[in-house]
C-alpha cells in the first residue's frame, strides 16, 4: 500500500493483516478500515502504522465525513442477515443502527445482505437484494425502508 504522493507506503503484510473483504478510506485519508482475516473490522492509523480492532466479527461498510464514526455490518447473526452498527472513535462506543432484519412501510420484511454501503451523510444506506436496489433511510427515532426498482 502506498500514496501516490510518496507520504507513507506500508507493507500489510508486515502488520500482521490479511485483508478478506471490503475497506474504506476516511475523508482525511489519516485511516484504512479494513475486513481483515477471519472477518475482523480493522482500523488502520495510516501515519502512525498502529491498528485497532473495533469487532471480530465484521465487515466495513464506510467512514462518517469527519472520519470519527465508522459503519460496519455485525456478521455474527448470518442466517438472519447482518445488522448495521456505528463505532464512533472519539468516545469508544459501538452502537447498533440497523438491524439484519427491517420492515417495509408496506409491511414486508427484508433481510440486510452484505455490502450495504452508507451515505457519507450518514442517514442512509443502499443495498442490492432479491433483484433490486433498496434505499433505507433514518433519523435518530426512525427508520424507513423502500424498493427503488
Amino acid at each position: 500500500m502506498a500514496a501516490t504522493d510518496g507520504r507513507w507506503r506500508i507493507s500489510l503484510s508486515t502488520t500482521g493483516l490479511s485483508l478478506s473483504g471490503r475497506m474504506a478510506l476516511s475523508a482525511d485519508e489519516a485511516k484504512l478500515a479494513l475486513t481483515a482475516e477471519p472477518e475482523s473490522v480493522v482500523i488502520f492509523f495510516l501515519e502512525s502504522e498502529e491498528t485497532f480492532t473495533v469487532t471480530e466479527s465484521g465487515y466495513v461498510s464506510g467512514w462518517s465525513l469527519d472520519g470519527e464514526r465508522l459503519y460496519y455490518q455485525d456478521t455474527r447473526g448470518i442466517a438472519s442477515g447482518y445488522g448495521l452498527r456505528v463505532y464512533d472513535l472519539s468516545r469508544d462506543v459501538n452502537t447498533e443502527v440497523l438491524s439484519s432484519s427491517l420492515r417495509t412501510t408496506e409491511g414486508m420484511t427484508v433481510t440486510l445482505p452484505l455490502g450495504i454501503e452508507v451515505s457519507p451523510l450518514e442517514n442512509a444506506a443502499v443495498f442490492h437484494k432479491n433483484s433490486g436496489i433498496w434505499l433505507v433511510t433514518w433519523t435518530p427515532a426512525q427508520v424507513a425502508v423502500s424498493s427503488c426498482d
